[in-house]
């Protein structure tokens, strides 16, 4: 597991003057696990930190300016130096862009020369689909919406260094704009967080997604997330089985730090003997905030409603006309029981 850890407390900064956010300097660790519950930091020797190399901290150049982190391991690479692919959300003086690396082992990392080598994007998710290489994140485009708006957005490369200039929409939540224009209007609808950590199933990519509902004021601290579904059979464009289905509701989090709960989903997501298991982690945090983890039977995530038995109800079993009995009566007397 890599997991993005803060050098120091978060330090609250307003945005736009409407809502309260945060930043610190970040930077990318390892864990092990053979389970996926208990994990091990172990001591990697890379990167001082606090006078000490007794750490667990992997070696990225400028990975105290990355927010945003995904990686994606592929041992079939005929070149071993890249069997580890990193995207990440780095600024390094020109703002806050896409950024690759490459390692040979996930722990001692290079920066491709082209950096940076994409456009804005908060990304959680990435998987190589159809032999394309696809990050999604989001995107705050107002060019879909008169006024600014998180949306899910993907990025697409053939190569992992040469990505296509402009992201592609994915997934929208906020809908038809209901209100004149009002370019203070920021953090107050419907929208999707971080875009979706992605797995690849082969005929089809399931999508975790953050579900933000803003608030009336704009004010950050009153967003909540939730962890939504969402479905794709081409890796860019998704869809929800179930609009607004809940698969991680961020209302049951315990140790939340603040009065609304928010979550994010990082790029884990596996089936470990009978469980399938999604790691994910608090979007407002604070020292105790950690990785956590979400669990159904394997491959069943199944989705439960409530139960009306007054309501038709289909069957399985043929239905049998009495003779002489019309087949209106019959059928109803079979559907509801």
């Amino acid at each position: 597991m890599w997991y993005l850890g803060s050098r120091r407390p978060e330090v609250p900064v307003y945005s736009m003057g409407r809502g309260l956010g945060g930043y610190a300097e970040h930077c990318v660790c390892y864990a092990e696990s053979q389970d996926g519950y208990t994990w091990v930091k172990p001591k990697l020797g890379l990167v001082e930190y606090n006078g000490s190399l007794d750490n667990n901290i992997v070696d990225l150049p400028d990975g105290n300016k990355t927010s945003a982190v995904v990686i994606l391991f592929e041992p079939e690479d005929p070149e071993p130096t890249r069997c580890y692919k990193m995207a990440c959300e780095t600024n390094t003086g020109t703002g806050n862009r896409v950024h690759v690396a490459f390692s040979a082992d996930g722990l001692s990392w290079r920066p491709c020369a082209a950096n940076p080598v994409g456009p804005f994007m908060e990304m959680a998710g990435i998987i190589r689909y159809e032999g394309l290489y696809i990050v999604n994140g989001h995107d705050s485009l107002a060019a879909h919406h008169p006024f600014r708006a998180r949306v899910m957005a993907s990025i697409v490369s053939a190569d992992f260094v040469h990505w296509s200039p402009i992201a592609a929409i994915g997934m929208d939540r906020v809908g038809p704009a209901s209100s004149p224009l009002d370019e203070n209007e920021w953090n107050n609808r419907e929208e999707i967080h971080l875009g979706a950590s992605l797995w690849n199933r082969g005929n089809v990519v399931v999508g975790v997604y953050g579900q933000w509902h803003g608030h009336a004021t704009g004010d950050r601290r009153y967003v909540g997330i939730d962890l939504g579904l969402a479905l794709s059979h081409d890796g860019i464009s998704f869809y929800e089985p179930l609009p607004g289905c809940k698969l991680v509701p961020a209302r049951e989090q315990p140790d939340s730090p603040d009065e609304i709960p928010a979550l994010v989903a990082g790029q884990g997501m596996t089936n470990a003997g009978e469980k399938t298991l999604l790691w994910y982690s608090l979007w407002r945090g604070n020292e105790g905030t950690g990785v956590r983890v979400a669990e159904w039977g394997r491959d069943r995530l199944g989705y439960l409603s409530p139960f009306r038995p007054d309501d038709a109800r289909a069957i399985s079993s043929p239905i049998v006309v009495p003779a002489g009995q019309p087949m209106s009566v019959a059928r109803t007397s079979q559907a509801w029981g």
